[in-house]
């Protein structure tokens, strides 16, 4: 049953990616199709089930389906031993529906309903393996991942105001300032920017397939893809405040990922480094760029995660980078594609993530953006070159201080095929979707200092790497308490989540203690019995007693009589009251 279902989601995946990404090719002279089927007219406002093609979505959709094949491909043998492989690959498949209706809508109904399914498949997918760390990881992200749902909901009651719910049909000068504060607050959650950052680390609970896919192309990228639809009202509306939080992700990342010696983790937080940069770049106004490294960026990303799986598959469950000894001896191959990945994250020349991160740079170079901007962003990328040489030096390179009788064993040749995929397209990726998305339209004069400053900071951060090796390895511990629980918390964003769910968990206590178990059972359930016995002992005064029954008539008798006799007092009043004013 599995093998059946799994080949018919590889073959689906494959083949829609191919088709999406010809079609793709042919919308990339600026051609459009938007189909609309009209659910329900209310008043003025329609809600409609609405799909656009143009080259974005339909490009987008491609790099989506082709790392979900790859996925798919790696799960085969990851997933082998695992008892639920029908629940699975049901679910991944489910969310990269969810993905690809949040892809094609136009319509922010039918966002929310592709957002929503996402967070939710998510939950199900990070809680896979049902242990309490899972079961937490998986609660946080879908409470943080509700505020986002939660302005969605907002933003969409407020385009009610217009009658419209598409974001096509809106000019500029258009949007409104709370629209778009919604729309990059549900963005900022689903793309884990300050302060909603302690989510993205804590999903890497889930199974690696599922990382691969959330880290990369579908969850976290999901924000990103809203606000670029959604970009022509950036410029009036917020673009300063959003950017500082933007930046100081990029930092935060960088500067955390130096300190932290899992694996997993430093993938986690290159991500979110990722995500400040494409987020950054967007708020400033480099849609088209951002758009760029978002999908030069998934192909490299999801090709770390499906090495590092490998890594830790392979390895005994193993983590820790000081204790995986020289992998690249053992394992040539993996270690051949972690390296390309590594060297794209790093903006190597002529790798993928290279052309994409080159030319962001070289625009904010070309901008009118004050030095402190312009400091943060080469700061992050020398950051990112650091802890990225740093795993690569202890996973690969160094020898392991762990178990001597430890043996990494590669993967399968399946495994293999996904990975070898996803590192030919890291390759020449990057150059193929800048000749496809800027066409070479794109005309950069700066000097020549500016020019290779990118380059000059990539070499910086090597040598600071080596220099971190021989100073700031073995004097991070006298950082202080103070300085260490800083860095390694996220400047206390995990806490701060923590913190958070703690605190309403103890309010939510003491309102059940006062009220619930206080004044409601007071009133409610001791009120209820109160009246039962009232009742029951009336009912005991009443039975089989001829006397009381004729006594409670007789009173009964007396009231009827005294109301019939006040009712026709008083309507003889009126009607002498009547006649007198008849006279006058």
């Amino acid at each position: 049953m599995f093998i059946s279902l799994y080949m018919f989601v590889f073959f689906i995946l494959l083949v829609f990616s191919i088709v999406m990404f010809l079609l793709g090719l042919f919308f990339i002279e600026m051609k459009v199709i938007i189909m609309e089927w009209v659910l329900v007219n209310f008043n003025s406002t329609t809600i409609s089930f609405t799909i656009i093609l143009d080259w974005m979505s339909l490009v987008f959709m491609s790099v989506v389906c082709l790392v979900s094949f790859s996925v798919v491909l790696y799960s085969e043998s990851y997933m082998s031993g695992d008892l639920y492989m029908n629940r699975f690959i049901i679910l991944v498949s489910l969310f990269v529906l969810s993905m690809l209706l949040l892809i094609l809508s136009p319509n922010l109904m039918g966002i929310l309903v592709g957002w929503d399914s996402l967070g939710l498949i998510s939950y199900c997918l990070i809680i896979y393996f049902q242990n309490s760390y899972s079961c937490r990881a998986g609660m946080l992200t879908a409470l943080i991942n509700r505020l986002g749902d939660a302005a969605l909901i907002i933003g969409i009651c407020w385009m009610m105001n217009y009658g419209c719910w598409h974001y096509l049909f809106y000019s500029s000068s258009c949007f409104s300032s709370y629209i778009m504060f919604f729309i990059l607050l549900a963005s900022f959650t689903s793309s884990a920017q300050i302060p909603f950052s302690s989510w993205l680390p804590a999903a890497m609970a889930a199974p690696t397939p599922v990382s691969a896919l959330v880290h990369s192309s579908t969850l976290v990228t999901a924000g990103i893809y809203l606000v670029i639809r959604f970009s022509s009202g950036l410029n009036l509306h917020y673009g300063g405040e959003f950017l500082i939080l933007s930046l100081l992700t990029m930092l935060m990342a960088g500067i955390c990922a130096l300190i932290e010696y899992d694996m997993s983790s430093i993938v986690a937080l290159s991500t979110l480094s990722q995500l400040g940069l494409m987020m950054s770049s967007l708020l400033i106004g480099f849609s088209e760029l951002c758009f760029f490294h978002l999908l030069s960026h998934a192909l490299f990303k999801s090709l770390m995660f499906l090495c590092v799986g490998a890594y830790i598959h392979g390895g005994g469950s193993n983590q820790d980078i000081r204790l995986m000894g020289p992998i690249i001896l053992s394992s040539p191959k993996v270690s051949s594609c972690f390296c390309i990945s590594s060297f794209s994250l790093s903006a190597m020349p002529f790798l993928s993530g290279y052309y994409s991160s080159d030319l962001i740079m070289e625009f904010i170079a070309m901008g009118n953006l004050n030095l402190f901007i312009f400091g943060l962003f080469y700061l992050s990328s020398c950051l990112t070159v650091v802890y990225t040489f740093r795993m690569v030096f202890y996973s690969l390179i160094v020898g392991g201080a762990g178990n001597p009788l430890f043996f990494f064993s590669e993967e399968i040749e399946v495994s293999m095929w996904s990975m070898v995929i996803l590192g030919g397209c890291s390759i020449i990726g990057g150059s193929g979707l800048c000749w496809l998305i800027l066409g070479g339209s794109s005309f950069i004069m700066l000097p020549y200092i500016i020019k290779i400053l990118p380059l000059m900071f990539m070499l910086l951060g090597f040598l600071v790497f080596f220099e971190y090796l021989g100073y700031l390895e073995w004097n991070v511990g006298n950082l202080g308490t103070a300085s260490s629980n800083l860095i390694g918390s996220m400047w206390f964003l995990s806490s701060l989540g923590k913190w958070g769910g703690q605190s309403l968990l103890n309010q939510s206590y003491y309102l059940e203690y006062c009220l619930d178990s206080g004044w409601f059972e007071e009133l409610v359930s001791r009120g209820k019995i109160f009246l039962f016995s009232y009742s029951s002992e009336l009912y005991s005064l009443s039975y089989n007693s001829v006397k009381l029954f004729l006594v409670w008539t007789l009173v009964l008798g007396c009231l009827v009589a005294y109301f019939n006799c006040f009712s026709s007092l008083k309507l003889k009043h009126s009607i002498e009251n009547t006649e007198m004013m008849c006279t006058y």
